[in-house]
């Protein structure tokens, strides 16, 4: 057994790590294991049997398992410090080795230094083909470094391209969180897709004119047309329920929360109503609660967080509301061409305008905080998470900014590939941004170092044109069409949908379903690409 001694000399040559040691850290774990183990070679040069044979290498010292002898507490303080891919060459070496590295607590402190959701849900305890329990908090780190690989990689992945509202604009495109694609158009309609099998569930009919905004929340979606009304529909069955006259002019923007959808118009108004999905609510729902009168000309974009109303319009100006009292509590002015685009999370207003800049405001006081500037053009669209802001332009580059400190943390394209027009919508997460454009290329980047990995979508045509993408963890969808509404008039079904499925097993959109075990085989460090840029699916899936 080896000295207790010798385990805290273990442990504090673990602390001390060296930021210019360039060796792996399976080597630097080796050389510390081995000093505990022969103290006195590196104390005079020579190992304790250098009586013996003073000509002996270190290659012919005797080999001594620490691991196994190690308390088990203290041989996974020692493995966590392996990347995935030495683990994995770990547990083949003995089975006190492959129990260690399959241990459940090691696993999840791997997973919670990176983040990682926990979705031990969708392995319900699994054995391996030898019957060794499997650790499920590893098979959800698999499972996250997958998905994170085929968005990298999976060229090999086509998307199913379906076609939507025939050759008419796709003016919104939403994403439920149970998969479902709600688009809606200028053809009057809206529709409701599954994005596991492709297939339309839902044709929405009843408005008068084009649609031109929608949103969602759980199975309510409420929508604004050109034929001035803002109407409800029940996801669960497609049905239409309620229809809300008021407005003067087109329905341009939505915000919807708690049951309660403000509504922003051409006709310079914002109107709150109150919606409900069942008929028996008509008493206390689906009624207008309040009419806001401010700004001067035409309301582009609204958001709502249940407690204020923010409202961007083309007068310049930036207003935020009091939903019950329905009085303007700020005016933020400073923008001096239109606003275009908004965030709100609550404490912080982000607004995007023409004058292309953008500037973040205090909700509660209406204080100016920063003025980001850097692009050149329209600000043509904003995602916020948390205190990262990311903005896209018609100049066709794409920043992130950290909207506490007003910093520029990226320029996506700075090292000279970049889209090569407008960039017209955008999603990210804690791994990628996607960005799309007008020249028809859907691009995704690194979020961490902003560096550009592939395109996901290139049309490879002058006239085609990416509308619209929306995204989650595994699903990408795009709405894409003709860029000349000539082009689109005279062409058969030119607007299509694009479903893109990262998941760690194939779609199965009329593909056969291959078998996703999670085999160990090949498992490299977190985010980085694997050295193949193209991988065999069938390697990882």
């Amino acid at each position: 057994m080896i000295h207790s001694t010798c385990m805290m000399r273990l442990l504090q040559a673990d602390r001390e790590q060296p930021p210019e040691a360039k060796r792996s850290r399976t080597s630097k774990i080796r050389e510390r294991v081995r000093r505990c183990i022969f103290p006195q070679s590196h104390k005079d040069g020579s190992s304790s049997h250098a009586s013996d044979s003073p000509s002996r290498s270190k290659s012919q010292e005797p080999a001594m398992d620490i691991i196994s002898y190690l308390p088990k507490e203290l041989a996974l303080n020692i493995l966590t410090r392996l990347e995935s891919t030495d683990l994995l060459n770990a547990s083949q070496t003995c089975r006190t080795w492959r129990v260690l590295a399959e241990d459940d607590v090691l696993w999840r402190l791997k997973s919670k230094r990176i983040s990682l959701p926990d979705e031990r849900f969708l392995f319900p305890g699994s054995l391996s083909m030898d019957g060794f329990q499997r650790s499920l908090w590893k098979m959800n780190y698999i499972h996250h470094y997958r998905i994170d690989r085929n968005w990298r990689n999976d060229t090999n992945r086509a998307p199913v391209i379906i076609p939507a509202h025939k050759s008419h604009l796709i003016t919104c495109l939403l994403l439920t969180d149970d998969n479902r694609a709600v688009t809606g158009s200028d053809d009057k309609t809206l529709r409701v897709w599954s994005v596991a099998t492709g297939k339309c569930l839902f044709s929405l009919e009843g408005h008068n004119g084009g649609v031109w905004t929608a949103e969602l929340e759980g199975n309510l979606l409420v929508s604004g047309s050109t034929d001035r009304t803002v109407r409800t529909w029940n996801l669960e069955d497609g049905c239409h329920m309620w229809t809300f006259f008021g407005h003067a002019s087109t329905v341009r923007c939505l915000a919807l929360k708690n049951g309660v959808c403000v509504s922003g118009s051409r006709d310079n108004s914002l109107r709150i109503w109150k919606v409900g999905l069942n008929s028996s609510d008509s008493i206390t729902s689906n009624v207008c609660t309040g009419v806001l009168l401010g700004h001067e000309k035409p309301v582009k974009c609204v958001r709502y967080d249940g407690v204020f109303i923010v409202s961007g319009s083309y007068d310049f100006q930036v207003r935020v509301w009091n939903p019950v009292s329905n009085a303007c509590l700020h005016v933020l002015s400073g923008h001096t061409e239109r606003v275009y685009s908004l965030q709100f999370d609550g404490t912080h207003v982000v607004s995007g305008s023409l004058d292309s800049s953008i500037r973040v405001w205090d909700v509660q006081t209406g204080a100016l905080k920063h003025v980001l500037t850097g692009h050149e053009s329209l600000i043509s669209g904003m995602h916020q998470r948390g205190n990262i802001l990311v903005s896209g332009n018609a100049d066709s580059t794409v920043r992130l900014w950290d909207i506490r400190s007003g910093v520029c943390l990226q320029t996506l394209g700075a090292d000279g590939v970049k889209h090569q027009s407008g960039v017209v919508s955008m999603h990210f997460d804690e791994n990628f941004v996607v960005t799309a454009s007008d020249d028809g290329t859907v691009k995704l980047w690194d979020m961490a170092s902003g560096k550009f990995v592939r395109d996901i979508v290139s049309l490879g045509s002058p006239d085609g044109v990416i509308w619209k993408i929306v995204a989650n963890k595994t699903k990408l969808i795009c709405a894409v069409g003709k860029r000349d509404r000539v082009v689109r008039d005279t062409a058969v079904d030119a607007s299509k949908l694009l479903f893109f499925d990262f998941d760690t097993s194939l779609p199965t959109w009329g593909h056969p379903s291959p078998d996703s075990s999670l085999s160990d085989n090949s498992l490299p460090t977190w985010g980085h690409p694997s050295p193949d840029p193209s991988p065999d699916p069938s390697s990882f899936l």
